[in-house]
């Protein structure tokens, strides 16, 4: 048996796969490949099925959220059974989160709105005569400097 450096983090929400390289030597026997995910209350179970690639298994994992699976972190396992034994190559940790959303609406700008509102209180906004143009920083500084 071999324990697995990794720790596999999946969505709990969706499908997702697992792949891995396992060689059975002293037969040529058929053999049965599951991944087992140890749950709290039961384990579950996922048939491997070999790839094109030598000695590949490709696991199909579900969304574990509709197995009744909550977030967290369990022990799983590969199992082989070849000529009526049984084997655990490999160990290790499944963990299953939820993903992360963002979501995010524009908002309108409502100041004209906001105008209308102070105007029913009886303020009103308005501008009367024309507009100056002010100049650059320093002709500003310098008529403010001045009048002093």
């Amino acid at each position: 048996m071999t324990d697995a450096a990794e720790n596999f983090t999946m969505d709990l929400e969706e499908n997702s796969e697992l792949f891995f390289k396992l060689r059975v030597k002293g037969s040529n026997k058929e053999s049965k490949v599951r991944l087992v995910i140890e749950g709290t209350d039961c384990s579950y179970m996922v048939s491997g099925k070999e790839t094109n690639e030598e000695d590949i298994y490709r696991f199909p994992v579900p969304a574990m959220l509709t197995k009744g699976l909550d977030e967290g972190t369990y022990k799983s396992k590969v199992e082989v059974i070849i000529e009526g034994r049984y084997f655990t190559p490999i160990e290790y940790e499944s963990t299953f989160k939820r993903p992360i959303r963002v979501e995010a609406v524009a908002m309108k700008s409502t100041k004209s709105n906001m105008l209308a509102e102070d105007k029913s209180d009886g303020i009103e906004v308005s501008s009367s005569g024309p507009s100056k143009k002010m100049g650059s920083l320093k002709e500003v500084y310098e008529k403010i400097r001045t009048k002093k």
